[in-house]
């Protein structure tokens, strides 16, 4: 691996300057599906230059895209690397509860959402009041779906039921299976009912939701928390009446003072451009979509969004900032040892409580509603150490001589 760091770093000197542009490669980091060169430009230099020749450089690298982002003071050069590896959910969150200093969990109501290019784990948290509802907005294959499956496990592995539930909505009409795409997570303890898959039966939830918010900020109450995921926007509010769409704004709008919050799915903007401006949507999500749809969705020029790799690449826009992610999946197996798992720790947290309301009252009660899930606290680590699941291997800077093959000339 190292010396094909060298011949690409030298490639993309002896490249740039073939086309008039001094600049100097210094370090970079390697993640599960990028390797990141720390590309430094000469004084008067501009990034613009470097930008208009990420095609030509990909096609020079042999690689099949190449993207350019500013951190700092240096601009990374972003290639593929040819052995990628997936991310998955369940050994990173085992290797950040093992790591976890003191067993402290992470704040409620935040979702694991992967590795950053550097490696670094990736906490959301929907209750903060910047970010409350997340949009996740990627063309077919960019992993959208997968990217909120990996949110509703580390959401389900972090809270108990009685601290948050969830409502899981899918009513694409071309499904070919009861439960739609959430199919897999019926019989999980958070949820609130079966996924829902029938527009009607949407549509009631919402109101149902409407009311829950109205109550809920009248009097105060923020527990359990009420995280919603729809997995298509854009197919729930086809073909429905005006007022629908006005309950789903305003439930957008308002619903975080009722701790209700949000994670929508949206292949496209088209038709759904008052529904998704940033007040709606603090936090958005952005995999591989064309490049006006890019900047439509994170409200920022040159994001590069049609420049990702899908899959799971995805672009973090939060406080105007953009952040390069691979997201954490979990498959289907998984899926159902989670909720098997959930179901069974219900299961005899609700026989002990059982037992002993019989021993202090004497009588028997029926079934709890809500049960207590597994103590796996987690917390960002301090230091992150790469693991066999996706880790990453940082590449400091060769002028520094801390990793031997990696020199410049």
């Amino acid at each position: 691996m190292n010396e094909l760091l060298e011949q690409q770093a030298n490639a993309i000197e002896d490249f740039l300057t073939r086309h008039g542009v001094a600049a100097r490669v210094e370090g970079g980091a390697l993640s599960p599906r990028l390797i990141s060169f720390n590309l430094t430009l000469a004084s008067g230099v501009r990034p613009g230059r470097v930008a208009a020749l990420a095609d030509k450089l990909a096609t020079f690298l042999g690689v099949g895209s190449c993207r350019l982002a500013k951190h700092g003071a240096a601009i990374a050069v972003e290639i593929p690397r040819s052995d990628p590896t997936r991310v998955r959910l369940l050994p990173l969150y085992q290797q950040l509860n093992r790591e976890s200093e003191g067993g402290n969990a992470i704040p409620s109501v935040t979702a694991l959402l992967g590795l950053d290019y550097e490696g670094t784990p990736l906490l959301l948290r929907l209750a903060s009041p910047e970010v409350a509802n997340v949009l996740i907005a990627g063309e077919v294959g960019s992993g959208k779906t997968a990217l909120m499956a990996g949110m509703i496990g580390s959401l389900a592995l972090a809270n108990a039921p009685d601290e948050l539930q969830l409502l899981l909505i899918d009513v694409g009409r071309k499904r070919g299976k009861g439960g739609g795409v959430w199919a897999d997570w019926t019989g999980l303890p958070h949820l609130i009912a079966p996924p829902v898959t029938d527009p009607f039966d949407a549509a009631n939830r919402l109101a149902w939701l409407s009311r829950q918010m109205e109550w809920r900020a009248d009097e105060q109450i923020s527990t359990p928390a009420i995280v919603v995921f729809i997995d298509e926007i854009g197919e729930l509010l086809a073909g429905v009446e005006e007022n629908r769409e006005r309950l789903l704004r305003r439930l957008l709008q308002r619903g975080r003072q009722g701790a209700i919050y949000f994670v929508v799915g949206a292949s496209q903007s088209n038709g759904l451009g008052e529904l998704l401006t940033e007040p709606n949507f603090p936090a958005r999500i952005v995999g591989r979509l064309s490049e006006a749809e890019g900047e439509a969705l994170t409200q920022m020029r040159g994001s590069g969004a049609e420049r990702l790799l899908g899959g799971g690449d995805f672009l973090v826009s939060l406080r105007g900032e953009l952040t390069r992610m691979q997201s954490a999946t979990i498959n289907q197996g998984e899926t159902h040892q989670l909720v098997n798992l959930m179901r069974r720790i219900g299961d005899e947290r609700e026989a002990d409580l059982e037992q002993e309301r019989t021993q202090a009252q004497g009588t028997r009660r029926g079934p709890l509603t809500s049960v207590a899930a597994p103590a796996t606290p987690l917390t960002p680590p301090r230091n992150w150490q790469q693991g066999a699941d996706g880790g990453s291997t940082p590449l400091p800077s060769p002028r520094k001589g801390l990793l031997d093959g990696f020199r410049r000339r």
